[in-house]
């Protein structure tokens, strides 16, 4: 689950590269799309130093007015994950990898008004929370919430 941003700007909306720029994206067909179990979703956990595992987990649940769900379409691995792979930090079992994701909005908060439900979005590597004296100024790279 990630907060919304509170402003347009922190939202970069991802482009379909097949599509003509002048044309409006389509609502995606795979947004409504479940797996079998139909409540469930899959995730790589992180159970040591070079051991990772594919798991079901839940599907989350909107929470807080400003929660957002995405489906994740992608989701990279980089070097803090490296790191965390490799045992050389302090993360513990069962952590899910993967912080630099791309997908398509599939429900949204009462208090969003910035995204919607088919909204193709990337999500930055800082999920900010909007509220504390450094977003509240536009610095959501030094959150401190």
């Amino acid at each position: 689950m990630a907060r919304a941003p509170q402003d347009r700007e922190s939202v970069i909306p991802l482009l379909d590269p097949d599509r003509d720029p002048g044309q409006v994206p389509a609502e995606p067909a795979s947004e409504n799309s479940t797996n079998k179990s139909g409540d469930k979703m899959k995730a790589v956990h992180y159970e040591g130093p070079f051991k990772v595992s594919v798991k079901e987990v839940g599907i989350p649940k909107i929470e807080h007015p400003d929660d957002v769900i995405v489906k994740v379409t992608t989701a990279a691995i980089c070097g803090s994950d490296l790191h965390m792979y490799q045992g050389r930090t302090a993360a513990e079992s069962g952590l899910v990898f993967g912080h630099e994701n791309m997908g398509i909005v599939i429900e949204a908060g009462s208090g969003v008004t910035l995204l919607e439900k088919g909204d193709r979005i990337v999500m930055p590597f800082n999920v900010a929370d909007g509220r504390c004296q450094n977003c509240e100024e536009g610095k959501t790279a030094f959150c401190t919430g």
